[in-house]
């Protein structure tokens, strides 16, 4: 070893100082601007590309043969989104006491940013509207018919971008928001709920008609 008292000035030159390590540690974290301040590093421009879980749960007013109703509704969206381009199934249900029905098929539409973490989404769907009718006596067959049907929604959301985690499936942006749609079915049918042997047979119930719904949703996109 040299002793220090033996190291000329151009050696200790040479030796870079506690000071200039971390300075130099630190611009590759934090780079600085002309000013020589640190500047925030800017955050990565959103994707082109999302793939979103939608889950909507609400309520509706079921118009058919009967009248309006009212009943719970709820569904599962799943998107893929393309900047402002959205496509991809769907599945939702409810109906009103004594009804059950189900919606399934593709929806298609607009998705709009408004603002850093608001999103509007403006959608039509087709597909096919199932409808069960309950018989008043326990153990008998249900009614059934099934349609065509077309309608459209229209979705508000506010989210946020997330660390992904199991707990939220690794998503990296959550969403909640409102929600209201109206479907129309494309025909009109009557049904026969079951009775049993030897008992008054029921009347037929006349299905097919217009459902407005309103919800809330749950977003996670990745």
């Amino acid at each position: 070893m040299v002793p220090l008292d033996r190291l000329g000035s151009d050696t200790l030159g040479a030796v870079p100082s506690v000071r200039a390590i971390a300075l130099a540690l630190a611009a590759t974290v934090l780079p600085l601007d002309a000013s020589g301040q640190d500047s925030p590093v800017p955050a990565p421009p959103p994707s082109d590309w999302a793939v979103a879980l939608q889950v909507v749960l609400g309520g509706g007013s079921f118009q058919d043969g009967a009248g309006a109703r009212s009943g719970i509704a709820a569904g599962f969206d799943f998107l893929v989104r393309y900047r402002e381009f959205v496509v991809g199934p769907f599945l939702a249900g409810g109906g009103p006491n004594g009804q059950d029905a189900v919606w399934y098929g593709v929806e298609a539409g607009w998705s709009h940013r408004l603002a850093e973490w608001v999103r509007l989404d403006l959608l039509a769907e087709g597909g096919v509207h199932n409808v069960s009718v309950e018989s008043v006596y326990a153990g008998e067959v249900a009614g059934t018919a099934s349609f065509r049907f077309v309608g459209a929604r229209a979705g508000l959301n506010v989210g946020f971008a997330v660390l992904p985690a199991p707990q939220l499936f690794f998503a990296r942006r959550v969403a909640f928001g409102i929600q209201i749609g109206a479907r129309a079915d494309l025909g009109r049918d009557t049904v026969q709920p079951g009775s049993p042997a030897g008992m008054q047979a029921l009347p037929a119930v006349a299905v097919g008609g217009q459902t407005f719904t309103a919800g809330v949703t749950t977003v996670l996109e990745w």
